[in-house]
């Protein structure tokens, strides 16, 4: 049984790379390139894949053995907002990934997390003999060489940090909750240029960066990310440091998507200490309005029309289909035997009693919904 389970997994697995991606590796320029070309709606994820996913990995074997080979930088990803709020980076469409060269035949293992609606992990197995140019998992063409060069030359480079930019770590009470505030000056833009964060952070395991939150106000961009701290999980523990001072310097490298320049490059920040975070400092963002924040109303002409009645036909509709779900409808007997227990009260009793059951559920909901407009 379980070498069927086994064996089902891994057909699902090579045929999630055959079905819905087509991989390709190449030799371009002294360079080994491993293309991938997703199907229409499929995606894979960056090294950093957000809220959701697990980064592509690529293995060279030579002569059964794994080599060690060195990548230059990664394609430049995108961000992606999907159902449920789930903010996941990486790639769609056709993207160019490049190694230093291998001179001897070698096989290519491209591990991918490929998804739609669903997600299905994959492998590509493809071997490339020292006199080829190129092998696919579907048969493709070659890339030309003028497509591969412009590929290369528009992956991200290493720069210093843009000028007016400022950065500074501080720390969650009594959590191990950091945050990196920064800000950038003379910003003009009123959105980035790609579609990433301004700075998407490379996993730096004891960081665990969370979501990034940017604001604007008059010309200036100003960004925070929180970050998890996972060293009392590492080996030996590594707690954060009770003085706030780190007994050695950590470099984090970040993706930059510099509204100066229009380029997505990478920059290394040092990280050598963090201070508690203040009142004020939340007080201070409350007041900043969101950078590219769209601001709706009732009034919006995008909103979808339609009267009171047929919300409340809907609403109708709905109610009804969630009390004849399995969950709901043995708690119907039950609110009935509840209602026969009222059979002897007064009217006036009841209609009091009703008036207070739904103030209950009114006041609930205002309540609820003053919490959520408030923490954004």
């Amino acid at each position: 049984m379980l070498k069927a389970i086994f064996v089902l997994f891994f057909s699902l697995s090579l045929w999630a790379a055959d079905d819905h991606a087509t991989i390709s590796a190449q030799r371009f320029d002294n360079k080994i390139v491993i293309s991938i070309h997703h199907d229409k709606g499929w995606h894979t994820y960056w090294k950093n894949p957000g809220d959701a996913g697990i980064a592509s990995t690529f293995k060279f074997i030579v002569k059964n053995k794994p080599l060690e080979v060195k990548a230059f930088e990664w394609p430049i990803p995108t961000k992606h907002i999907e159902a449920g709020d789930i903010l996941t980076i990486g790639y769609d469409g056709e993207n160019h990934f490049f190694f230093e060269d291998i001179k001897d035949d070698f096989e290519a293992q491209i591990g991918v997390l490929i998804c739609k609606d669903i997600c299905i992990p994959g492998e590509a197995k493809l071997k490339l003999g020292k006199n080829q140019s190129f092998t696919s998992n579907r048969g493709a063409h070659a890339y030309s060489q003028s497509d591969l060069e412009k590929a290369f030359r528009a992956l991200p480079q290493e720069t210093s940090a843009p000028q007016g930019f400022e950065y500074y770590l501080t720390r969650t009470k009594d959590q191990n909750l950091l945050t990196l505030h920064y800000s950038l000056k003379n910003v003009k833009a009123s959105k980035l240029p790609h579609e990433l964060n301004f700075l998407t952070g490379f996993p730096k395991p004891p960081f665990g960066y969370k979501r990034e939150t940017l604001y604007f106000k008059e010309g200036v961009l100003y960004g925070k990310t929180e970050i998890e701290w996972d060293g009392e999980y590492q080996e030996p523990p590594m707690p954060l440091p009770a003085d706030g001072s780190f007994a050695k310097a950590s470099e984090l490298k970040f993706l930059i998507n510099d509204p100066h320049t229009g380029k997505v490059s990478t920059i290394t920040l040092k990280i050598k200490d963090f201070s508690l975070a203040s009142a004020a400092l939340d007080d201070f963002y409350k007041k900043l309005p969101g950078f590219g924040e769209k601001k709706t109303s009732l009034n919006d002409a995008s909103l979808p029309k339609g009267n009171i009645f047929e919300y409340l036909a809907l609403a109708f509709l709905g109610g009804l289909i969630l009390n004849l779900m399995p969950c709901v409808l043995p708690v119907i007997s039950l609110k009935l035997f509840g209602l026969i227990k009222h059979k002897n009260y007064t009217q006036k009793k009841i209609l009091i009693h009703n008036l207070s059951y739904t103030s209950g559920v009114l006041l609930t909901l205002m309540l609820h919904s003053t919490e959520v407009a408030e923490s954004k």
